[in-house]
């Protein structure tokens, strides 16, 4: 799971390292920024604001109620918003007096194939119910797809960002996926945990993981799909070809995320190439969509050659 995560964010790191400051001056100053940023975002009081304003403090720790109320009100200005309700459930799950199910209700409701829309009980269960637990990865195994709203997440809070005008458009992207990466994934583990070791043994377990699996290779994010990938390496026999096309589908992923980290490196660096970042964002529903796209227009294979080294491949 610790080796999915870092080759997931590689690219972050490498925007991060190319446009953050350091030093204690330059992070005081930072800190500053962002103080203004929020305040700004806060003042101008649209749904995109304030959830972009709920992300931001100075350096000191967060306060996670008011995050809460910033982001509570952004969905109920916009409740049909299916990516700011899911912003407010993930933070309402982080806070132990606060009750998922009204969100999941109305996210379900927005977007009834979204297994995402579960996360929030199920994380609430897990210590205490096996069979609940259970009962929420069998639903989960009924979706379509398990989706969190990442490339628009990203798109509506760049935008709101930029419209207070305190920082230029690389800061901003970067700021953004940084602040959102570190606080919107789900408990991607629990999902990994359940589907492994005895319960596998048993058929309706084996047969809820495989679909589970399958779901999550669908999901909007990279870290999605090779979660899904990991769990149908661990639920389908070596020779049957459901175990052989996710270690096709994996050894594509690496490739590609290993190539885009390589670019981005280098090619986004301007305010145009975050320009064209956003606009695949918004021509695009899924993160992988983007890195393909992203691969294509620079001339590179978007496909591994034969002779590449897959250094995850052993890795489940």
């Amino acid at each position: 799971m610790h080796r999915i995560t870092k080759l997931i964010t590689v690219v972050v790191a490498c925007l991060v390292s190319s446009c953050g400051m350091s030093g204690p001056k330059q992070s005081d100053a930072y800190g500053r920024l962002l103080t203004k940023t929020r305040a700004a975002l806060i003042a101008k009081g649209d749904a995109d604001s304030l959830a972009a304003a709920a992300f931001l403090s100075s350096g000191a720790p967060t306060n996670d109620g008011e995050r809460l109320s910033l982001l509570a009100r952004a969905s109920a200005m916009e409740p049909t918003r299916a990516n700011l309700a899911w912003l407010y459930l993930q933070q309402c799950i982080a806070i132990d007096t606060c009750d998922p199910k009204p969100i999941e209700t109305r996210l379900h409701s927005l977007d009834p194939g979204n297994a995402a829309s579960i996360s929030g009980s199920l994380s609430r269960v897990s210590q205490s119910s096996e069979a609940d637990e259970q009962q929420y990865i069998a639903a989960m195994a009924r979706s379509e797809s398990f989706d969190i709203y990442w490339n628009s997440t990203i798109l509506d809070l760049t935008n709101a960002r930029m419209k207070v005008r305190t920082m230029d458009l690389p800061s901003t992207v970067v700021g953004t996926i940084g602040h959102l990466s570190a606080v919107v994934l789900p408990a991607y583990g629990q999902l990994s945990n359940f589907c492994k070791g005895d319960r596998l043994s048993r058929p309706d377990v084996l047969e809820d993981c495989r679909k589970l699996a399958a779901v999550l290779r669908r999901g909007d994010t990279y870290i999605t799909e090779m979660i899904g990938i990991a769990i149908a390496r661990r639920v389908w026999p070596e020779n049957s070809e459901e175990y052989k096309d996710a270690i096709g589908a994996a050894r594509i992923a690496h490739y590609r995320m290993e190539i885009e980290s390589k670019r981005s490196a280098t090619h986004l660096r301007s305010t145009a190439d975050y320009e064209s970042y956003l606009a695949l964002l918004a021509a695009h529903q899924r993160e992988q969509d983007v890195f393909l796209a992203e691969i294509v227009s620079t001339g590179l294979n978007p496909n591994p050659p034969s002779d590449w080294q897959d250094s995850f491949a052993h890795h489940r």
